[in-house]
C-alpha cells in the first residue's frame, strides 16, 4: 500500500492531476484489504439501534405458589385484607375471613354525650338495609366498665318484636369502641338494634337527643328476651352500630 501511495505522490509532483475523490476512494479500498484495521471498515461502524421493551404485568388469582415475596394489608371491597404476592409478577392471592362485598355501618359511628340511664332496661335503635347484608360486627361505646350484650330483632308495626342474634355477654372497657362479633344474614327490611348494660352512673350509655328508642323494662340478668315487649318510647339515638356486608 506504502508503495502506491509513493507512486501516487510521485505523479502528484510531477503534475499528474488526480482528482481528490478518487484519491479518497483509493485509499479506502486500500485499507479494507490492510492488516491495519483487522479487516474492519476504514469508516467507523455505528452500534445496530436497541429497542426496549416493557412488559406490563395484571394482577390474576389464577394460581398461586407456596413461596411468599410479599405480604400487603389494605381495604378491599370496604374489608380489611392480606394480599399475599407469591411472584415477582404481581401474582396475589386475596384471604379474608369475612364474606366478600362492601362494608357498610348500620346505626350511629359517633360518640355522643354521655348518659346514666337505668340498667334495668333493654333499648333499641332501628336501621334499614336495602340490600341483603351479613352482619359481622355491632359496636357499642361505653364510658364505664361494665357488661354489655348487643343482639338484632326483628320489626314489626315500627317496633322491634322477635330476637334474630345476639353477640355474648361481654366486658366493655371504660371511654372505649367495643366490638361484638357476630354473623347473620338479613334480607331486605328494617331491623333494631337491642342492647343491656349492667353499669350504673354516667358513661354507662352515650347518646343524643332525637331519632326513637323503643325500651322495654327487663330486670337486668345479662340477657336478651326471645320476644320484644315495649314499655314506652323516648327520642335518643345511642352510640352503637352494626357493621355489615353485601
Amino acid at each position: 500500500m506504502f508503495e502506491e501511495l509513493k507512486k501516487i505522490s510521485t505523479a502528484a509532483f510531477r503534475g499528474r492531476s488526480i482528482p481528490v475523490a478518487m484519491l479518497l476512494i483509493l485509499v479506502a479500498l486500500l485499507s479494507a484489504g490492510s492488516g491495519l484495521h483487522a479487516g474492519a471498515s476504514f469508516f467507523a461502524q455505528q452500534a445496530p439501534n436497541v429497542t426496549t421493551t416493557t412488559t406490563i404485568y395484571t394482577t390474576t388469582t389464577s394460581w398461586t405458589t407456596s413461596t411468599i415475596w410479599s405480604t400487603v394489608t389494605e381495604v378491599v371491597e370496604g374489608v380489611m385484607t392480606t394480599i399475599e404476592y407469591t411472584t415477582s409478577t404481581s401474582t396475589v392471592t386475596i384471604s379474608t375471613t369475612t364474606p366478600t362485598g362492601s362494608a357498610r355501618t348500620y346505626g350511629d359511628t359517633v360518640r355522643e354525650a354521655a348518659r346514666n340511664f337505668g340498667a334495668n332496661y333493654i333499648y333499641t335503635n332501628s336501621f334499614t338495609t336495602s340490600i341483603p347484608m351479613t352482619v359481622i360486627a355491632i359496636s357499642y361505646y361505653s364510658g364505664i366498665r361494665q357488661n354489655v350484650r348487643v343482639g338484632i330483632y326483628s320489626g314489626s308495626s315500627g317496633s322491634p318484636r322477635g330476637k334474630l342474634a345476639e353477640t355474648s355477654l361481654d366486658s366493655c372497657d371504660a371511654g372505649a369502641w367495643h366490638s361484638f362479633t357476630i354473623s347473620y344474614s338479613l334480607p331486605v327490611g328494617t331491623y333494631w338494634l337491642a342492647f343491656t348494660f349492667s353499669g350504673s352512673g354516667s358513661g354507662n350509655v352515650y347518646a343524643k337527643a332525637g331519632g326513637t328508642d323503643k325500651y322495654m323494662a327487663h330486670t337486668y340478668d345479662g340477657t336478651l328476651p326471645a320476644t320484644y315487649i315495649v314499655t314506652g318510647t323516648q327520642a335518643y339515638t345511642y352510640s352503637v352500630y352494626a357493621t355489615g356486608v353485601g
